[in-house]
């Protein structure tokens, strides 16, 4: 699954809220032992700048990352998302992140998640660091109302269970149905990503989002691609699941922001 993509909404989510008031004067802390962050070890923010107070490291977590954002100014943050690949996690920056604009003009905070051996026996361990770089508010996609990239993403699932049906594929189409139903393990990750907001429509759409970025990425539908999309219409539906995925999370983070106005 992409880690990298859930953990940058929650750090959205949950840094609106601290900045609308919700947390009070205490910054939310994403660093621990939750589902996003078990294996991470590290999560510092960068900025790359010509003055020596405006370089380097800035912030180790997002308590004081967010503390300084409102110090600087920043009401909110968004959500871009639209130069995301689906594949691997990406090593360098590429170009999607979190954005912010305060007393500085606008940045894209964009992560990089790097692996680290910890021990012969466990050799995965994560250090994510953000690294700003200047940005034009011009540029980012306008975000889709909540209710229709719901919809949206839905009527994809319904297309989804069709080419199932079309190809026999009784796996993919059990695992459609139960991210359709809501009952998979999306819910923990969701529930994560909210930092405990209960607003229906915001929740519903979190949650497809991500069970559609968990479809996608499972054993039962890479095999499926390789095995019998023989027209290649799995991996058309594949994309626009991705892209319907992201579109979601980034009306997810706007809605929220809404909400709390």
């Amino acid at each position: 699954m992409r880690v990298d993509v859930f953990q940058a909404a929650a750090v959205c989510f949950q840094g609106n809220a601290f900045l609308r008031g919700a947390y009070g004067g205490h910054a939310p802390e994403l660093l621990g032992p939750g589902l996003l962050t078990q294996e991470v070890t590290e999560l510092s923010f960068y900025r790359t700048g010509n003055l020596a107070i405006d370089h380097g490291c800035i912030a180790q977590g997002t308590k004081s990352w967010f503390l300084k954002l409102r110090k600087e100014g920043v009401a909110s943050l968004a959500l871009a998302l639209d130069l995301c690949q689906n594949g691997v996690v990406p090593r360098d920056p590429a170009g999607w992140g979190i954005v912010t604009t305060g007393d500085g003009g606008t940045e894209i905070w964009q992560p990089v998640w790097t692996s680290q051996l910890v021990r012969t026996n466990h050799a995965s361990a994560y250090r994510i660091s953000y690294t700003a770089v200047k940005h034009s508010p011009w540029s980012m996609r306008r975000p889709e109302l909540a209710e229709a990239a719901l919809a949206r993403i839905r009527s994809l699932l319904h297309e989804v269970l069709q080419k199932c049906i079309d190809l026999d594929i009784a796996s993919v189409f059990d695992e459609v149905r139960s991210a359709r139903s809501g009952n998979s393990a999306g819910s923990n990750i969701a529930e994560e990503i909210l930092g405990g907001r209960v607003d229906p429509t915001l929740r519903e759409l979190v949650l497809t989002s991500v069970q559609c970025q968990l479809l996608i990425g499972a054993v039962d539908w890479q095999s499926a691609l390789l095995q019998n999309d023989r027209d290649g219409d799995l991996a058309i539906l594949t994309d626009r699941l991705w892209s319907a995925a992201l579109r979601g999370f980034e009306s997810c983070v706007a809605y929220g922001v809404l909400l709390s106005v």
